[in-house]
């Protein structure tokens, strides 16, 4: 093969690679994932995660839809920072399952919450009918989902955990 042929096939193996990491690019910059995700739990319990344009979050576990939509207090609090490197990371939340009990089914969070070192997902953009979502762990059906306003949560179908 000569020189130019071989220019010629690696500029489109490259375009084409490039192509890729545009198709699958989730997020170009932090402020795409600015915003209020939330998790319902089978059992009825609402997780909100409010991101701020300045690094920091907000995450909160209420007893239901109701409680949040009406800004009642929630059961637990917790607020750190959070970065984006194309996963977006939350340094020291509360995780309300354990995820290493596989004899928890997730359905309904602990009594206790457990104080992780960090979590990161995916950030995904709006779609068609599905708002943006932060996929954590796919696997257990965590997954956040953004809303616009608190009265939007039964609005949009959020993953139950299985």
């Amino acid at each position: 093969m000569n020189s130019k042929t071989s220019f010629i096939l690696l500029s489109f193996m490259a375009l084409l690679l490039a192509g890729c990491d545009v198709a699958w690019n989730k997020a170009e910059t932090s402020h795409d994932v600015v915003g209020q995700y939330v998790y319902k739990y089978v059992s009825g319990e609402v997780e909100s995660w409010i991101f701020n344009d300045d690094m920091t979050y907000r995450e909160s576990l209420y007893a239901n839809e109701s409680d949040l939509k009406k800004n009642l207090p929630s059961f637990y609090n917790t607020t750190g920072a959070w970065h984006f490197d194309g996963r977006v990371t939350m340094d020291e939340p509360l995780m309300f399952f354990d995820l290493f009990d596989k004899s928890n089914t997730y359905a309904s969070p602990m009594k206790k919450p457990i104080k992780y070192s960090s979590i990161s997902g995916l950030w995904y953009p709006p779609s068609g009918n599905y708002n943006a979502g932060i996929e954590i762990y796919s696997s257990e059906n965590y997954i956040l989902v953004r809303i616009n306003d608190p009265n939007e949560i039964d609005k949009i179908n959020l993953p139950p955990v299985k």
